[in-house]
């Protein structure tokens, strides 16, 4: 029905009074009542949907066991173990993947760094030692990918450093999608095990 036709039958309508003008009103507020209710719920799906497909991945790294044991210290001058949990945690709203996830494991240079190995079941190994920023000790883990829930270990070899103290250990992560930032884990080096 054209825009003209319309406007001839309400004529029409009010002319025979069929129609007030108080109906009219009327049906023209409830009619732009439900437009703002569609309108509004309609941005909120979009804005939802924008949300959820903008979201970028986010992991979580921790260091949960020094040389094999649940221990939060090494024993200067002895072959240690530091074991990192790469896990996928996401965002409430959203749990995009982390692909192709690059990990720099940079440690005091104080520590003799040996090798990392890393991996579904833990088959591979970098043990390609570069210098980095404060002179620090680093190896280079690449092609990690992290799926919603999932978690990778990494196991790192060193040799403690010779004197007691505390010891900076950092993991900066990067993937495809975006940075994942800095994780700190400063690390006790005592003389003797107790």
């Amino acid at each position: 029905m054209s825009p003209v036709m319309v406007g001839v039958l309400v004529l029409l309508a009010l002319n025979l009074e069929w129609l007030s003008q108080e109906r009219i009103g009327l049906a023209v507020s409830v009619f732009a009542l439900v437009v703002s209710i569609y309108v509004a719920i309609f941005s909120g799906f979009i804005s939802w949907k924008a949300l959820v497909f903008g979201a970028l991945p986010r992991i979580d790294v921790s260091l949960y066991g020094l040389s094999g044991k649940t221990t939060d210290y090494l024993v200067a001058g002895k072959p240690s173990t530091l074991r990192f949990k790469l896990k996928n945690i996401g965002w409430w709203y959203a749990k995009p993947a982390s692909t192709n996830t690059k990990c720099y494991v940079n440690v005091d240079p104080a520590f003799d760094l040996k090798h990392a190995i890393y991996g579904s079941n833990l088959e591979l190994c970098e043990n390609e030692v570069r210098r980095g920023k404060r002179n620090s000790k680093y190896l280079i883990i690449r092609g990690i990918h992290l799926y919603p829930g999932e978690c990778e270990d990494i196991k790192v070899a060193v040799m403690a450093p010779a004197e007691p103290g505390t010891y900076d250990v950092w993991i900066t992560a990067t993937c495809e999608q975006c940075d994942h930032g800095t994780f700190q884990f400063p690390t006790k080096v005592v003389l003797e095990d107790v």
